[in-house]
Parts: structure tokens; C-alpha cells; sequence
């Protein structure tokens, strides 16, 4: 799985769970990775927070799905079933 695809699924839940999040956000979240180490956890974090949440109510939404996200996508149970899908 590559790191597009567990940032998308990463702002698909965001969404789905309420957090509003424009295309454009979306595009900017990923350029914005594209200039950092993604091995940098805090920095990741960092950035993802900074352009995709714009509500301090949705901070505690972010962090519980972040930290999720922030462990390997292969054992993260939604992730591992997708991957067995294709």
C-alpha cells in the first residue's frame, strides 16, 4: 500500500466521521509531505493537523485516527482488509 493511499484513507475517515475537508486541503496535505521525512512522526503529524483541521473541536477526532495511522498501515485492521480485497 503506498503512503498516497493510507493518507487518503487516513482523510476519507477523517470526513467520514464529520471533520470538513476540502479537495484543495487534501492536495495541500499531500505537497506538504512531499517536503518532509514521513519517517518523522511528530512532523507528519505536524503537517497533516496544519492543513487538514481548521475546528480545535476536531483536534481529539485527529489525534485518536493519527495515532491509529501512525502504526504500521499493515496492522491497522481496516487497512489489512482492503488489502486482501485486491
Amino acid at each position: 500500500m503506498t503512503m498516497d493511499t493510507v493518507i487518503n484513507r487516513f482523510i476519507f475517515l477523517l470526513k467520514k466521521q464529520g471533520v470538513r475537508i476540502s479537495p484543495a486541503e487534501s492536495l495541500d496535505a499531500m505537497q506538504a509531505l512531499a517536503w518532509v521525512t514521513l519517517q518523522d512522526r511528530d512532523t507528519v503529524r505536524a503537517v497533516l493537523c496544519s492543513t487538514l483541521i481548521k475546528d480545535v473541536r476536531d483536534l481529539p477526532l485527529f489525534e485518536t485516527l493519527f495515532e491509529q495511522f501512525s502504526t504500521c498501515p499493515r496492522h491497522h485492521p481496516s487497512l489489512k482488509q482492503q488489502q486482501h480485497r485486491h
